[in-house]
């Protein structure tokens, strides 16, 4: 089983390297996400707990509470959702599309709370409103 799993770390890892993703997200089955820079990432497995480490931090997480694992671009977009209130909500480029969850485009920026897909010069994210 360990074979398989860092098989499959050894993998992701290089395909991440392809796609130039800056860090490794870790979330536990709680739903807290800790994210972690891969610059110099190790990993290392002893008696059911995983440590990472890379060049400023370490974390160590037991692996039966780890729900996922996954690379992102940046440390905000932990679960690839950014999390943001209405004041921050400064998206203003008139290429800017919002779309709500269930595919429908919006009028322009959202007023209420929720999580919203949006695309702006070329790039998708989600964001979450508060």
């Amino acid at each position: 089983m360990k074979k398989v799993f860092v098989g499959l770390l050894l993998a992701m890892s290089m395909q991440a390297m392809a796609d130039d993703y800056g860090y490794l997200t870790f979330t536990k089955g709680d739903g807290s996400a800790r994210s972690l820079a891969v610059d110099g990432l190790t990993i290392t497995f002893a008696d059911g707990k995983a440590t990472v480490q890379n060049a400023t931090e370490s974390e160590t997480f037991t692996l039966s509470d780890l729900a996922k694992m996954f690379f992102s671009v940046d440390e905000e977009t932990t679960m690839g959702i950014i999390s943001i209130d209405n004041s921050q909500l400064t998206i203003d480029n008139s290429e800017s599309q919002w779309y709500s969850l269930d595919g429908l485009k919006l009028s322009g920026k959202p007023t209420k709370t929720g999580v919203y897909i949006v695309k702006s010069n070329g790039v998708t994210k989600k964001i979450a409103v508060k």
